[in-house]
């Protein structure tokens, strides 16, 4: 990035796939299959229960169908997605309606359960201070899509149901959406199984102002602080965002395999370097100059 004046800043970002970090995602790749019978949710940060549910991943967080009255051989009326915080040990539920049933305001008939159906760990009444069990309607100017929720659960294995009420299209008549139960209890196995994430992969490195302009990161030329970095997955999902420190350093780590891109905020009175410049890819600046975005870069597993 270029300074009006006579200072550019420049962006690096190192090389993302390790020996060390193939071999252990190779390792939980074989425990996750090992476990099939058991199905299991996506492993990653926490998201605000806040109503917005752009910052899920609808591919990578999907769990599964609801079901007209929790029955397996009936309509799709909902669809349930899950993502596990290892670190905090709280899982967030999302709820969204498939279409054509519209979800249906019913506090008391939205919640979560586990092993029974009178262990609600959360549900429609249970507020929402940012603790563990949270609870948040999902609105679209204001058309109610389901809800967002978190609970507090250590890793093992579980029957779990979820609840939502819904309608079809004009038809007012409320009806149970469901996760699979058997007379009433629910069905649904979960298993909750954190992977080693003691050699998961991490992305990041600098961001220097590039004094001479050459697009080359030189010895003497100082990092920049408060820079916002965000991470995104390449389907433009936004992971995790941060700030340089006084060193200009950034980093997100624990990341799983999946393909990603950074985004560098380009602060007032700065312009991007060029990209690219030499013949060291370890000192160069990786920011497109138009948009402050690396390209995509793919963590995968290596046996």
């Amino acid at each position: 990035m270029k300074k009006l004046k006579s200072e550019i800043l420049e962006t690096n970002i190192t090389k993302l796939i390790l020996l060390s970090v193939a071999l252990t995602i190779a390792m939980v790749a074989v425990i996750s299959s090992a476990s099939a019978a058991a199905p299991e949710p996506n492993y990653g940060s926490g998201i605000a229960v806040d109503g917005i549910y752009s910052d899920w991943d609808l591919t990578n967080d999907y769990f599964a169908d609801m079901y007209e009255a929790g029955d397996s051989t009936k309509n799709v009326t909902s669809q349930l997605y899950l993502r596990y915080n290892c670190t905090e040990k709280v899982m967030y539920a999302l709820v969204l309606e498939k279409d054509p049933y519209k979800a249906v305001l019913s506090p008391n008939d939205a919640f979560i359960v586990i092993t029974n159906v009178n262990n609600k760990v959360v549900n429609g009444n249970s507020g929402n201070d940012g603790v563990p069990p949270d609870f948040k309607w999902v609105n679209v100017s204001d058309d109610l899509k389901g809800y967002e929720a978190s609970f507090n659960i250590s890793e093992g294995t579980y029957l779990m149901g979820t609840h939502i009420e819904v309608n079809y299209a004009s038809d007012p008549t409320m009806r149970t959406s469901s996760t699979i139960r058997e007379k009433g209890e629910p069905k649904l196995e979960l298993n909750i199984s954190c992977p080693d994430l003691s050699n998961v992969a991490s992305i990041g490195d600098f961001v220097w102002e590039d004094l001479n302009r050459n697009g080359i990161q030189d010895s003497e030329e100082p990092g920049i602080p408060g820079v916002t970095v965000n991470l995104y997955t390449c389907d433009g999902t936004l992971i995790a965002s941060t700030t340089t420190d006084s060193s200009g350093l950034y980093l997100f780590s624990d990341l799983m395999p999946a393909s990603y891109y950074v985004e560098f905020v380009l602060p007032p009175e700065y312009a991007f370097s060029p990209l690219d410049q030499g013949s060291d890819d370890e000192k160069d600046s990786d920011a497109d100059t138009a948009t402050g975005k690396t390209t995509c870069t793919e963590l995968v597993h290596r046996f």
